[in-house]
């Protein structure tokens, strides 16, 4: 089984490297998703309550990022960052993340950003302006609303995969000095 998973990652990793400039670089699409009224919950419920509603999230997040050949970087909180090498596969990602936690009887709501680029990938985490993008957007999105840019789009609308993008405005986001075009991605 670790042998299995080596080499899905060794493979991963390489196509990964295939569009990036350099040893230190991945061209990846990158998501965040969080769950809007997390805090205001956690400070109603016992620990018992919450304790379930962070498992079911971590749980989940797993089983969805996995399951459409995604990575999850890291879960921060009430928010999980992921990976995947197809921005497709992004998509349908975070369009199913946002469908589980819609669903849930919970009361906290899924919002989330997609971007794609080359990024800095050093020590399994990943940094970069592209990121920084990715967590910007999910951070401006509405509850039940993924956010992406217009690379991820384009790169995404080649797909068979019915994906529709609908225009979102152009936002100043925080530590970029022109305002960024976004689209709002559905299930059409």
């Amino acid at each position: 089984l670790f042998r299995a998973h080596m080499e899905l990652a060794v493979r991963r990793n390489t196509a990964a490297r295939a569009e990036a400039s350099s040893k230190i670089t991945v061209y990846v699409a990158v998501g965040f998703i969080d769950l809007v009224g997390f805090t205001p919950l956690s400070q109603r419920l016992p620990v018992r309550e919450l304790h379930s509603i962070v498992d079911e999230f971590e749980g989940s997040a797993y089983d969805v990022v996995t399951s459409h050949r995604g990575r999850v970087v890291k879960l921060i909180g009430d928010e999980v960052m992921f990976v995947a090498l197809d921005p497709r596969d992004a998509c349908e990602i975070a369009l199913a993340l946002v469908d589980r936690f819609a669903e849930s009887e919970s009361n906290v709501t899924p919002r989330g950003g997609l971007a794609v680029g080359e990024i800095l990938s050093r020590g399994g985490d990943y940094y970069g302006p592209v990121v920084n993008l990715a967590s910007r957007i999910a951070d401006m999105a509405v509850p039940n609303e993924i956010l992406v840019t217009p690379d991820l789009r384009e790169r995404a609308q080649t797909a068979q995969t019915p994906l529709t993008f609908d225009p979102a405005g152009r936002r100043l986001l925080k530590g970029f000095d022109e305002p960024i075009e976004l689209f709002a991605l559905r299930r059409p």
